[in-house]
């Protein structure tokens, strides 16, 4: 019988929605500058709560995960070992937004206060082009784009918070992967010596896979509050005390109440490569005709093309 062609769905067929990223007129210079945009370290973030509230959620499921009897307690304390290992690890995290296509007027006054902000469209299939480690050894990085994840933090509200964490798709998987893999924790050691190493082995191997999944989900958490932002995050992580990337180093910049970890993350893939971006919208100023023709006469300069620069269309005084 003849093979048929694959005929995309409709889900498939639809392109990724541009992510954008929100920022100042010097943050905007800086990123077409270097062609790279600022992953800043997740402690550093304006609200504190947010990597806390992933920890609480991952050190929920482990809990209920055990009470439950669905591992035993030499199981669950392997998986509290990698979980405590992974909170010290030192996450970056660069932050992006779908909502509104790129023009919201929550994130304009949030991360764009100055006259004008802008926000920088990004192809998702072209940022996660660049994002990856050179062959060439010119940049290197455990990085990854991902969506991210709102989930209830109320404490006093057991079925919000187990109904919270089961929409997210990776502690559903982590669920379902501490269930299926709970009867190696009772694996009978000693019986024989294959017996032992392979009982030694599988449990190996379900922890590792377990850290790779606390690794991929705790700076992908966020408060439900802030679900209309629709965020996706650029995400590298580097273990704590690591020492500085010589083709990625830890850089600093001034905050409002430290000095702030950041690194670079590229956004293209190559310096001589387009960077990854095809629309910037122009926020909210006195004059956005002329805002728009200075950003256009900003990308010819550097030869950059092909990038569509529109006002906003948010009938909104800052000024």
């Amino acid at each position: 019988m003849e093979e048929q062609e694959h005929q995309p769905t409709e889900d498939e067929a639809k392109p990724e929605r541009l992510l954008y990223h929100y920022t100042n007129q010097n943050g905007l210079l800086g990123i077409l500058n270097s062609k790279t945009i600022w992953a800043t370290h997740i402690r550093y973030l304006n609200d504190l709560e947010e990597y806390r509230a992933g920890v609480r959620l991952v050190e929920r499921v482990i809990d209920e995960t055990r009470v439950q009897g669905l591992i035993n307690k030499e199981t669950g304390d392997s998986f509290k070992s990698i979980f405590e290992t992974l909170n010290t690890c030192d996450f970056y995290v660069a932050s992006f937004s779908s909502a509104n296509d790129g023009d919201s007027l929550n994130l304009w006054r949030a991360y764009a206060a100055s006259i004008p902000g802008y926000s920088i469209g990004f192809s998702p299939g072209k940022l996660r082009a660049a994002i990856r480690p050179r062959s060439d050894g010119t940049y290197s990085g455990m990085n990854w784009l991902s969506d991210v994840f709102y989930v209830s933090k109320e404490q006093d509200s057991e079925p919000r918070m187990i109904s919270s964490y089961r929409q997210v798709p990776t502690i559903a998987v982590l669920i379902s992967h501490l269930r299926s893999n709970s009867y190696k924790g009772d694996a009978r050691f000693g019986v024989n010596l294959e017996d032992t190493v392979a009982a030694i082995q599988n449990n190996l191997e379900a922890v590792k896979t377990s850290g790779l999944l606390l690794m991929s989900i705790l700076p992908a958490l966020k408060d439900a509050g802030f679900s209309d932002e629709i965020e996706s995050r650029i995400i590298q992580v580097r273990p704590d005390g690591a020492p500085s990337n010589v083709s990625n180093p830890v850089r600093f910049h001034h905050g409002s109440w430290s000095i702030v970890p950041h690194v670079e993350i590229p956004i293209s893939f190559g310096k001589e490569q387009p960077p990854a971006i095809e629309k910037i919208v122009v926020g909210p100023c006195p004059h956005p005709g002329e805002a728009v023709k200075a950003v256009q006469l900003l990308l010819g300069s550097k030869g950059i093309a092909n990038i569509e620069v529109v006002p906003s269309k948010i009938p909104y005084r800052n000024w």
